[in-house]
């Protein structure tokens, strides 16, 4: 039923910088392998932060652990909260994911919304053990009531899954809808794929053609792919070979192989200059700088 998409986040200085339960706990799983990925924090770090925040950037991790970890024993959540990322990556310290979740735990308890999701993420897949389908809801709704929208995507996830919780479709349509509403991809794509297969709730394609388009415009290849079929079989918006074929052109250069089937049937039902538009217009949207 959900996809996943992977986030998570290291706190930077001054730099604008997942159906059978076994099937879900995977994509859950997968989730928790990007804590290194690099966000930002305040201009206001102080010199000892900025300090440890260079050495990082120039791959001394040893440097901006020992520059880090003072600041995290006297409360500093952003230095706990990075102090985990070191433990839990082994980068300037031996890896130790107890030390990872105690650091995380600190600046969870600070309210550090990034520490309570990397926290949830951890008791999710259950490293050493079984996942902690409490602890991770708990901390999971923290983030996500402050408006994470990773946490909240996650959550959806959970309650779609019926993961340590009782199977409901209204708070993950909820909480997955939140995320969307914050430009969230992949919880864009899964609201799509709900109102589509109408699974725990009314079927509605319109609703499904608008949630796939604004996962598409952000690149997400399989919604790309969807909102092609969705043009191709005139389902929630009027059928449109052209459009069909453009978004389809889309998904399969990202390598999604049902679109690649699908520009291949397109192109031999379609009229050569109407394929020529779409081509033209899918060459068009991938020269489009990023950003």
């Amino acid at each position: 039923m959900l996809d996943q998409q992977q986030e998570a986040g290291m706190v930077g200085s001054n730099h604008s910088s997942g159906m059978k339960a076994r099937h879900a706990k995977a994509a859950v799983l997968a989730f928790v392998l990007v804590c290194g990925a690099l966000t930002t924090a305040s201009s206001t770090a102080n010199a000892d932060f900025d300090t440890g925040w260079h050495a990082y950037q120039k791959t001394d991790f040893a440097g901006a652990f020992n520059a880090w970890q003072p600041l995290a024993r006297q409360g500093d959540a952003r230095a706990q909260f990075n102090l985990g990322i070191l433990y839990d990556q082994g980068k300037g310290v031996a890896r130790d994911p107890a030390q990872a979740i105690h650091w995380w735990r600190l600046a969870a308890e600070q309210g550090m919304t990034a520490a309570q999701h990397n926290l949830a993420s951890h008791f999710l897949a259950g490293e050493g053990g079984d996942p902690d389908f409490e602890e991770a809801l708990t901390w999971l709704k923290r983030a996500a009531g402050h408006g994470l929208a990773r946490s909240q995507y996650t959550l959806g996830k959970i309650y779609g899954y019926g993961l340590g919780t009782t199977r409901d479709m209204k708070s993950a349509v909820n909480w997955m809808r939140k995320a969307a509403e914050q430009g969230h991809k992949g919880a864009q794509y899964n609201l799509g794929k709900i109102f589509r297969d109408g699974d725990g709730i009314a079927p509605n394609m319109v609703a499904a053609v608008y949630w796939f388009r604004r996962a598409a415009s952000q690149g997400h290849a399989r919604a790309q792919s969807r909102l092609s079929t969705r043009y191709a079989q005139g389902e929630g918006v009027q059928a449109d070979n052209i459009q069909a074929l453009f978004w389809a052109l889309l998904a399969a250069d990202q390598g999604e192989q049902l679109a690649v089937e699908n520009v291949a049937t397109l192109r031999r039902s379609m009229e050569p200059a109407d394929v020529e538009l779409a081509e033209r217009r899918a060459a068009t949207w991938k020269a489009k700088p990023e950003g």
